[in-house]
């Protein structure tokens, strides 16, 4: 007879609780595969069989039904019921992988029957040869470093581990970097806890295995951060994932996927620059971004009274995930212009270090860090050793200068 419509995860659960107590069945043991719950296995028939007896008022024999894994038997049952199953006996390093694409299953029973831990979110497995990697992307929101989603049909994107701090290729990163020459299956999970949505396997992409992106970590500060880019092996699900996001990187815009070239391009500067409040990939306080915007603002409206054209640059990096903006370009003078809310020195700093990089790619002919007021000479100093002008307003609107 087939086995009957009804039955419930509850009824299977009990029914694994019974033979914890001992219950006698007269099903024998299994012969290729066990379920796995809470770190126990069982035999599958005899778990259908048990959790039968709520729907047909008698547990199921041995005869009634199948235990094989198609159709309506009774571990195709059970895995529609997110049960895990696995190979019968200890699992050898390269014991065959049961779960299908599709199929969920509770969190924390794929570390406990393959390896790995139960809560991270890239898991390299020392019993068998598996890296489990874990997409909950409600979850690296909160963590501030969520790129994980569909960048294209046949690619995935998943942001690497690493809370705060640029991200490096060591354990999960690693691990999943080289699953290949490991030979370990690369297989991905979208996680809604308590449960876990098989995707299929994958594999790190082999023109272009990731691409490096800047992202703010959970203590606030922008760090360097890893986006594998995975392509499907044969069958999978999208599980629910929608497009990659964009890079939501303060003080940047995203780049297509296929921009494969480094190119710097002139734009306008928004009539609204002072009320946009982009906030620059240093970590500033919001308070600090509203301040440089109006501080760009004013000297536009100055140089525009001494005759000038300005705008900005949109920086595209080859490689990259994100696009670089510039504060200001005058036009007119050819000159490269980085603003700050602050003449401190780690403001200088700072404004120093995105001058010399935005200089690589925008052709110029000066290049100078605007600043609310004259800060201290020996930063003035370090200003012009660099070869960048210095520029601070004298009044509100009123700019003076110094020059290397």
């Amino acid at each position: 007879m087939p086995i009957p419509a009804g039955i419930t995860r509850e009824d299977v659960l009990q029914a694994l609780g019974a033979l914890d107590d001992g219950t006698p069945h007269d099903f024998g043991p299994p012969t290729r595969y066990e379920v796995f719950h809470d770190r126990r296995r069982y035999p599958p028939k005899a778990a259908i069989g048990l959790a039968a007896s709520r729907v047909l008022g008698r547990p199921l024999t041995h005869n009634d039904f199948s235990g094989g894994q198609a159709g309506d038997q009774a571990n195709s049952r059970l895995r529609q019921l997110g049960f895990l199953i696995v190979p019968r006996g200890p699992l050898a390093a390269d014991a065959r992988w049961l779960v299908r694409p599709g199929d969920r299953v509770r969190r924390q029973d794929i570390p406990g029957a393959y390896g790995g831990a139960p809560r991270g979110g890239i898991e390299p497995t020392g019993r068998t040869r598996n890296v489990f990697i874990f997409s909950e992307p409600e979850k690296a929101h909160r963590h501030s470093y969520g790129f994980d989603g569909w960048a294209a049909p046949d690619l995935f994107h998943y942001t690497g581990e690493g809370l705060s701090g640029d991200q490096q290729f060591t354990y999960g990163n690693k691990a999943v970097l080289d699953h290949a020459a490991e030979g370990r299956a690369l297989r991905v999970f979208r996680a809604r806890p308590p449960w876990a949505t098989y995707l299929g396997e994958f594999e790190v992409d082999s023109g272009e295995p990731f691409r490096l992106a800047d992202s703010p970590g959970v203590d606030g500060l922008v760090r360097q951060v890893i986006v594998f880019r995975l392509r499907p092996r044969g069958a999978h699900v999208t599980g629910g994932l929608g497009a990659a996001p964009d890079v939501p990187v303060p003080g940047v815009s995203p780049v297509p996927a296929e921009n494969a070239a480094t190119e710097a391009h002139a734009i306008p500067v928004e009539e609204s620059h002072a009320g946009s409040f982009i906030v620059q990939p240093t970590g500033e306080p919001i308070e600090f971004v509203r301040r440089e915007a109006a501080l760009v603002s004013r000297y536009m409206a100055w140089l525009t009274r001494q005759g000038h054209t300005s705008g900005r640059h949109r920086i595209a990096i080859k490689g990259e995930l994100a696009v670089l903006l510039t504060d200001l370009y005058d036009e007119t003078s050819r000159e490269l212009i980085e603003a700050k809310a602050s003449s401190s020195r780690s403001s200088v700093r700072s404004g120093l270090g995105q001058l010399l990089d935005y200089a690589r790619y925008v052709d110029h002919d000066r290049r100078a860090l605007l600043l609310p007021s004259l800060p201290r000479p020996n930063l003035v100093d370090l200003l012009t050793q660099y070869g960048c002008s210095c520029i601070w307003e004298t009044r509100p609107g009123h700019f003076a200068r110094r020059d290397p």
